[in-house]
């Protein structure tokens, strides 16, 4: 067969690298008159030139298609501007006297040229991405709330907020943001005029009769979701949190996006606060699991453990202090099944077992909701009973792959690797990352009263009787590895190509008091949960194969824990840390290409996306280490600063007029007459047409990233654009052609290999 129809070429299709040859893409092509359409499950709002969620896309991959900053030229990088977060003094006084947080505690969002900061007391500023000023709205937005009246007509507690992301809504071409009076604000992304309030959701919720805590509200104090295909916002309000406790119930909401007032549903995390529900654990059995074992199994190997879950005894309401708290990380919403994946927090209070007998469900659990029904399709609880704080904190993602289907991915703080059948909840994986972490030389394990492993589910002792402190030896003697602060996953994935980076996290706690003997007497006294210290930490950063589980390559961070996401691009992992340096790893490999030191602790992932002239930029936030927490060792509360980073003059320039040309020719003797092809269209990271040449031609322009391809294969020819720029779209439709050349399209072989 002849050298030119077997060339190939490496394109994007569903987020994977494909070697591509010509005879395959005739393939495709013939194959289309008999499949008019194939359709490619994506996740939206992927692109190269913005960065529209906590995590880049709906899915939460922290991945950035573009290859302008890439592993070749990433030595000519530099800081290109600073933009410095106001203090909290500049915030509203009713902000300020509940406690305002410094700086910027969320990723930078993205969008046509514009990077959007949100600071700590709620304040947005629109900054130009090429000057890097904040003048693109005549004034900046700062939310507002008359706080004491809210406080009166609602049931929160005031208190300062705390946040852990937001995001862009293209539908409106709004930002949303989340307020302190069970409210989203929607503010006009060109203006900076906000366009209306969504909510109050915590008016009249069943079951509830505690007020909520001001500094958390929304899902998790992350993004809110949005279900365009139902038209439902979709949030949700943690509930008890250790050390606050008299708390509302936590819940998962859907609210009307044409009736922003209005709740359409709502999925419980913790049984009702004013009435005894004696099979609570009982009512959605038949879909979840315990890590891996069945709950059916549990139910009918030990049946009474999953009676009266959280009751301290049958027919009693669950005890005041007790509660599940908050579904921290990004929501990830599949328009195609209607399906909205999150993770809940750990149960409240931790160590004291004896408050709340049972596996206690949903404390600590991954599932997944049908949006359409507000019911649970399915669920996993990671750790029955947690004892530890334990709980599935931070963002999973979606993942959509060729051999193992549609895929939840998330890992929990006690250390293990969950790969979830998206649509079941069946196991993909269970893989423990702990032994790794050892191995490697972090942090040994806690081996004390097995403090790591899950608790047995089939074990009534265990479920129903155990008083966690009995058993446990009196402080200080008690240290825990990883300590509950972050946990073994102390931060969020990220996903390209088949491989997920995840961090491994090792962190002593040592236990040094327990601060309630009698917990409703000193709980009202604003006793705290129980005194410890976190005397060191360490992290590994890691790529692991979806589809084996097998670790590709690691790397080691003796300093500290790192809370800062991984952020894969241009065929590297961006991986800011607390030391204050920006690291850059080859994602292929990981080998350290780079390491800027930037001078201020960073524990805010980073995004990146293109100014207005198409000059890619990365976004980080230096400083403000307020959420750096336990085992991190960084500075001072400050500010902190925004730091934009980009190629220097002369890389840019070469990145904006590189070409390179190849040509091949093509002959044949089969073909008996000629036939014009119909253009197709694909609207994703490749737009393909098909027209009539002589040669083949490669044309790469960096700048616009797009590569033209022209070819002959009789005489027929193959032209296609890749444009990464503008990302990936959720289809890719092609279009049904006429193929004449019949001894073509029989010696064609689908030769498709992922690389």
């Amino acid at each position: 067969m002849h050298t030119a129809l077997m060339s190939s070429r490496k394109y994007m299709i569903n987020g994977k690298k494909y070697k591509i040859t010509l005879l395959m893409t005739l393939f495709i092509f013939m194959l289309s008159t008999i499949v008019p359409a194939l359709t490619f499950a994506q996740p939206e709002a992927v692109s190269g030139k913005d960065w529209e969620h906590i995590h880049g896309n709906s899915w939460g991959h922290n991945n950035s298609p573009q290859t302008q900053i890439n592993a070749g030229n990433v030595d000519a990088l530099e800081v290109k501007w600073m933009f410095p977060i106001g203090g909290s003094s500049l915030s509203p006084t009713f902000i300020s006297d509940l406690g305002a947080t410094e700086g910027t505690p969320v990723p930078p969002i993205i969008k046509d040229g514009v990077v959007y900061i949100l600071t700590g007391w709620l304040r947005i500023y629109a900054v130009n991405m090429e000057t890097g000023k904040a003048d693109v709205w005549d004034e900046d937005y700062q939310y507002e709330v008359d706080i004491d009246d809210a406080a009166e007509r609602l049931p929160i507690d005031p208190a300062g907020p705390h946040m852990h992301g937001w995001r862009y809504w293209a539908k409106e071409d709004a930002l949303l943001m989340p307020g302190m009076a069970c409210d989203y604000k929607v503010i006009d992304a060109q203006t900076g005029e906000e366009k209306y309030t969504i909510g109050p959701w915590c008016t009249n919720i069943p079951g509830s009769i505690y007020p909520y805590r001001g500094w958390k509200m929304g899902l998790g104090t992350a993004e809110l979701g949005t279900y365009e295909a139902g038209e439902l916002f979709i949030g949700g309000q943690g509930g008890t949190e250790p050390g606050t406790l008299k708390e509302g119930r936590g819940h998962l909401w859907a609210i009307d996006m044409n009736n922003p007032d209005q709740v359409v549903w709502r999925v419980w995390n913790q049984p009702p606060q004013d009435r005894p529900v004696d099979d609570w654990a009982l009512q959605e059995c038949d879909v979840g699991w315990f890590f891996t074992i069945p709950c059916s199994e549990v139910r009918a190997e030990s049946p009474t453990v999953l009676d009266n879950d959280w009751q301290m005894n049958p027919g009693e309401t669950v005890h005041w202090s007790t509660g599940t708290t908050s579904m921290w990380g990004q929501p990830s919403i599949d328009e195609d099944t209607g399906y909205v994946y999150v993770n809940t927090g750990n149960v409240s209070p931790f160590f004291y077992t004896e408050y709340r007998p049972g596996p206690n469900l949903y404390s600590a659990v991954l599932m997944a909701v049908d949006m359409n029904t507000g019911q649970r399709a399915w669920w996993v609880q990671d750790v029955p009973r947690d004892p530890w704080d334990y709980d599935c904190n931070w963002s999973g993602m979606l993942v959509d792959d060729t051999s193992l289907g549609k895929v939840w991915v998330k890992g929990c703080k006690i250390g293990w690797l969950h790969v979830r059948d998206a649509i079941t909840g069946d196991t993909v994986h269970y893989i423990e990352v702990r032994q790794d972490m050892d191995d490697r030389g972090g942090l040994k394990r806690t081996d004390q009263l097995g403090a790591v492993e899950p608790l047995d589910p089939h074990d009534e002792f265990i479920m129903k009787e155990w008083v966690m402190r009995d058993t446990y030896p009196a402080p200080p003697a008690f240290q825990l590895v990883p300590g509950w602060w972050h946990g073994t996953f102390g931060t969020d994935p990220a996903y390209n190509d088949g491989n997920v980076i995840h961090y491994i996290e090792s962190v002593q706690a040592t236990v040094t008091e327990w601060a309630w003997p009698e917990l409703p007497e000193l709980v009202e006294e604003g006793q705290s949960l129980g005194g410890s210290n976190w005397p060191t930490g360490n992290a590994t950063i890691v790529s692991r194969d979806l589809v084996t589980g097998e670790v590709n390559w690691t790397n080691f961070f003796p300093w500290s824990n790192v809370r800062a996401f991984p952020t894969v691009t241009g065929s590297m992992v961006i991986a800011p840390h607390p030391d204050g340096i920006l690291r850059f790893y080859d994602e292929d490999n990981g080998e350290l290409l780079r390491e800027m030191n930037l001078g201020g602790p960073m524990i805010i992932g980073s995004t990146i996306g293109m100014d207005s002239a198409g000059d890619a930029k990365i976004f980080v936030n230096l400083g403000n280490p307020t959420f750096g927490g336990p085992g991190f060792d960084v500075g001072s509360n400050i500010p902190g600063t925004v730091v934009a980073i980009g190629l220097n003059e002369r890389a840019a320039a070469q990145v904006r007029t590189t070409t390179v040309t190849t040509t091949a020719t093509t002959t044949t003797t089969t073909t008996t007459r000629i036939t014009t092809a119909t253009t197709t269209t694909v609207t994703t990271a490749t737009t393909q047409t098909v027209t009539t040449t002589a040669r083949v031609t490669t044309t790469s322009t960096l700048a616009a990233q797009t590569e033209t391809v022209t070819s002959q294969a009789a005489a027929q020819t193959v032209t296609a654009e890749v444009t990464e720029e503008v990302g990936l779209s959720s289809t890719i439709t092609y279009a049904a052609i006429a193929v004449a050349v019949i001894a073509v399209i029989a010696a064609a072989v689908l030769t498709t290999r992922k690389t």
